[in-house]
């Protein structure tokens, strides 16, 4: 990798390196816009401005939402929602936006809930498995991506609901023996102990025991 430097994107609460670019736009005279938007592969760019962000995004895919406070101080990204799989009402959630992970974290101890019921009866038991050799990342077989009885996961922010197809939860990767396998894109949060929103009884994907029940 080559580095040209670092732009930190949290709030002044977490800022470690001088003042954080929100407040550099504000000085400057301008509304503090911007964001993150993926591009084909892997790769992403930081869209900067009101109008640059908004004719960066794909129409109908663009919300706002409060950023809310933790703690009586804005410090991460954090922000109220509702996520469901079989639940026609998505159960009530708060997310945590974090650069630092290109993973859906979920609490280890609903974990188990979250994943069961995206999977048909049994089938997350007879496809899928816990990697040693890539920190204990989930992966499955890739006929899950097609299988009957797979689930999509939904996601509602800003009023806007947002559909993560069965293809979409899943990366393809090649395994140490040269198949291929699908890496889980929700994973349970390594750092739960340590994380600042352990005292919230939702994190990002939080509450979600819930979204598997009718509604």
């Amino acid at each position: 990798w080559t580095w040209d430097g670092i732009c930190g994107l949290g709030w002044k609460q977490i800022a470690s390196a001088g003042t954080p670019l929100y407040q550099h736009l504000q000085q400057m005279g301008g509304k503090a816009i911007f964001g993150l938007v993926p591009t084909s592969g892997s790769s992403a760019y930081i869209s900067v401005g009101s109008s640059e962000l908004g004719s960066s995004c794909k129409e109908g895919t663009l919300v706002w939402t409060t950023a809310e406070k933790l703690g009586g101080e804005r410090s991460f990204w954090i922000a109220s929602g509702g996520l469901a799989v079989h639940a026609k009402t998505p159960m009530q959630a708060k997310f945590l936006v974090d650069t630092g992970t290109t993973f859906i974290l979920a609490p280890p101890k609903l974990y188990d809930s979250i994943v069961r019921s995206l999977f048909p009866a049994a089938f997350f038991d007879q496809q899928c498995g816990v990697d040693p050799s890539a920190d204990n990342l989930v992966v499955c077989d890739c006929s899950v991506t097609t299988a009957a009885g797979m689930l999509p996961l939904r996601v509602q922010l800003g009023g806007h609901e947002f559909v993560l197809s069965v293809e979409q939860l899943f990366k393809r990767a090649q395994a140490s023996d040269g198949s291929e396998l699908c890496l889980l894109q929700i994973q349970p949060n390594p750092m739960v102990h340590s994380d600042p929103l352990s005292t919230i009884a939702d994190l990002l994907g939080g509450l979600l025991g819930g979204v598997g029940g009718g509604g």
